[in-house]
């Protein structure tokens, strides 16, 4: 085909239906005009956009061809597209296929890989089930900003699988895979406070505690200083703590001295420190 304006017009319109819509036709149409590299000459940057196009066409084993190519020229991209085929049901599962390229992926840095990794740990496919791994591989992807790293992290401290249940963990996780854009991390943190509050309503000390710093952390201290004050009330010496150490940071040093010496009484240590009674002081209480 001559690359005139109106035929170069023409392939970018496949291109964009192809790849981006992935129109099945378009892929192949675009396949038969004979213009695309073959897997020998394709470079770093096409490899993988090549690959896609028999993807999106239904010819797996030639998509494998150009990720392959693709991965050995380190496209991160590339080494995923062929370890996802190859546990996504495209093609015949080959998990340890997928481990290999998957973790390939995960080193170059692509968080995707990553989290798909700990999916591979976390369920046992093709590898020895895991948590501990899956958590290693969760925290990875999270701090590369995948958002489904984050969201996976945060159901494994929720569940305690690998890892010891930790309700505010969870919820920084969650709360981090939503900011990352994952939609049902957004609706699982709006279930979490409607949970969480109902819970404290019906008498739930923890639920109480929790929710107040859940608010803390996000800068409403109203609600914050009403959940803390409602755990403190029904007993609970930390919530005392940290409702004293919450009117600290606002500099309502009355309200700060009362609940410290509340909490210092309940035998919370860290609490007769804020009030410098030495001999009372004890180490550092870890909220939970």
């Amino acid at each position: 085909m001559s690359l005139n304006a109106q035929n170069l017009s023409q392939i970018q319109k496949l291109v964009e239906e192809c790849v981006d819509k992935e129109y099945k036709s378009s892929c192949q149409k675009l396949i038969s005009l004979n213009i695309l590299p073959n897997e020998k000459e394709c470079s770093k940057e096409t490899c993988n956009e090549v690959g896609l196009v028999y993807t999106y066409a239904k010819d797996y084993q030639r998509a494998l061809n150009y990720f392959e190519k693709g991965c050995e020229l380190k496209d991160s991209l590339s080494c995923w597209y062929f370890g996802a085929l190859h546990y996504g049901g495209s093609i015949k599962e080959d998990y340890k296929k997928a481990y290999v390229y998957l973790k390939k992926a995960c080193d170059l840095g692509y968080g995707l890989g990553c989290n798909d990794i700990g999916v591979l740990y976390e369920k046992g496919n093709g590898l020895k089930q895991d948590y501990h791994q899956a958590k290693k591989y969760y925290e990875k992807a999270c701090e590369l900003k995948e958002g489904l790293g984050c969201q996976n992290l945060g159901v494994l401290y929720g569940q305690g699988r690998g890892v010891k249940e930790d309700t505010l963990s969870m919820y920084a996780y969650i709360s981090k895979a939503c900011k990352l854009g994952v939609e049902m991390s957004c609706n699982a943190m709006n279930r979490f406070y409607v949970n969480l509050e109902q819970a404290c309503e019906n008498g739930d000390v923890n639920s109480c505690d929790n929710i107040g710093l859940l608010y803390i952390s996000k800068n409403d201290t109203n609600n914050a200083l009403r959940y803390l004050k409602k755990a403190c009330d029904s007993g609970s010496s930390a919530s005392c703590f940290n409702l004293a150490t919450t009117y600290k940071s606002m500099n309502h040093q009355k309200e700060a001295k009362r609940y410290y010496e509340i909490a210092c009484k309940a035998g919370e240590g860290q609490a007769c420190c804020e009030l410098g009674q030495k001999e009372r002081c004890g180490k550092i209480i870890k909220i939970k």
